[in-house]
């Protein structure tokens, strides 16, 4: 999965046969986003936490998902830059972790929940 967020720019030119058309230029320009995935365990037993609530704020917006019965999340989306990734469950204490989302590398955030 691309994992950019890259402005880019570029033309397009559509070549006309037709000698009452012109060529068409079309400039193409936008952005894409990054994702963010990564695996909770269990501090003490190492075993993989579902269920977890994972809440990515970035420069952006601010967006929550869950982790799966593998422990494991994704989010796309997320900007290029410093973000701050929660992570909650009912019965562990809350961790909030700051991170630098980076361009062309891949965007992980593991993380271990204790009572």
């Amino acid at each position: 999965m691309p994992q950019y967020n890259i402005e880019y720019q570029d033309v397009l030119i559509i070549d006309s046969n037709d000698a009452d058309q012109s060529s068409k230029r079309i400039k193409l320009s936008g952005s894409g986003m990054l994702i963010l995935s990564g695996i909770v365990k269990d501090a003490e037993s190492g075993q993989p936490l579902g269920n977890v609530t994972v809440t990515v704020t970035d420069s952006a917006r601010t967006q929550t998902t869950t982790t799966d019965n593998n422990g494991m999340y994704i989010l796309s989306g997320v900007t290029h830059g410093n973000c701050s990734i929660s992570f909650s469950q009912t019965d562990y204490k809350p961790q909030t972790i700051q991170k630098t989302m980076q361009l062309l590398q891949g965007n992980t955030q593991d993380a271990q929940l204790a009572y």
